[in-house]
């Protein structure tokens, strides 16, 4: 069985979902609040921007992603934030399921790393460093093939009456991700 360290290489794809602009369609009736994790409701590229490693990502002529492009045997992560780095409407993404297409992918993962990372110091230079928690969800490109994927997050929003965020609703945004074989 492969490990991590093993693979040819890793793919890291970071979502960054404009949450202000999905609350106001979701306000204004263009989009379904879904409350059910199993039935997220739909939203299109409009609302998320996308951004991978290895230059992993094909977009069209106006930049919106069209798909993700690896090889077998990548590892592809994914990690997601709101466009206020979580610390409002904050994102969690909870599962990247197949909608359509070949099995490209192996089984998801939950991973939380905690490395040394890099903050501001008092006067910003020098920085610090500390202990940070990393989460992602990834998988083993293993099958050539395309797919279209389902990346399912929760959104929450503050509440100034409550100390912790409240649940908002459950969305997803669908990904192609096609996978080719073993480039030498």
């Amino acid at each position: 069985m492969e490990t991590e360290s093993d693979l040819i290489n890793k793919i890291y794809v970071q979502l960054t979902v404009d949450t202000d602009r999905l609350v106001d369609a979701c306000i204004n009736g263009k989009i379904h609040i879904s409350k059910d994790a199993d039935t997220p409701s739909v939203i299109d590229r409009f609302y998320v921007l996308a951004i991978a490693s290895n230059g992993a990502l094909i977009k069209d002529k106006t930049h919106k992603v069209i798909s993700l492009r690896a090889n077998v045997g990548n590892y592809i992560q994914f990690h997601g934030v709101s466009e206020y780095n979580n610390m409002d409407n904050p994102i969690l993404i909870y599962a990247v399921d197949k909608y359509s297409g070949n099995d490209v992918l192996g089984d998801f993962v939950s991973r939380k790393l905690i490395l040394p990372a890099l903050e501001p110091g008092k006067d910003v230079l020098p920085p610090i460093f500390a202990d940070m928690d990393f989460w992602y969800l990834g998988a083993i490109a293993v099958h050539k093939g395309t797919g279209i994927f389902n990346i399912k997050f929760a959104l929450y929003q503050r509440d100034r009456k409550q100390e912790d965020p409240i649940l908002y609703g459950f969305f997803c945004w669908q990904l192609k991700i096609v996978v080719r074989g073993i480039v030498k």
